[in-house]
């Protein structure tokens, strides 16, 4: 089996290094939106929110200011119930756009250790951003 080779090197090659063991995460086919104005890489769907207080704070596009939030109402929803149960003061969601349509949780994270996006920083800190 490939993937159990490819693992086992990776294990040998981080040693004493490897901290906190590895993840393995299920391979999902996202929906397809260009490519990264300087990397060149595909890029997809996807989203960052803050969550402050158990509240969406602010929401925006992962990769590019190019692209408006194409949320349904429903997935705003969905997203204020999940903000709701977060128990730390300030998260992150990343969402992503599976080829299907469904919208699905990539990442949960530390807000404080979260890039901003293209949200300008004096407009985040000031007062944040109001979604729909």
């Amino acid at each position: 089996d490939n993937s159990k080779k490819i693992i086992n090197n990776f294990i040998t090659r981080q040693a004493e290094g490897l901290v906190g063991g590895l993840v393995v995460r299920k391979f999902e086919e996202l929906k397809h939106i260009g490519f990264h104005d300087k990397s060149g890489m595909p890029i997809s769907e996807e989203y960052r929110v803050f969550v402050y207080g158990r509240r969406v704070l602010a929401i925006d596009n992962y990769w590019t200011d190019k692209q408006h939030l194409d949320l349904s109402q429903e997935e705003y929803s969905w997203l204020d119930s999940i903000a709701a149960n977060i128990r730390s003061n300030f998260m992150t969601i990343d969402l992503a756009r599976k080829s299907d349509g469904q919208l699905i949780i990539m990442e949960l994270g530390d807000g404080q250790v979260s890039g901003l996006q293209q949200i300008v920083p004096g407009d985040f800190y000031s007062k944040g951003f109001g979604v729909n």
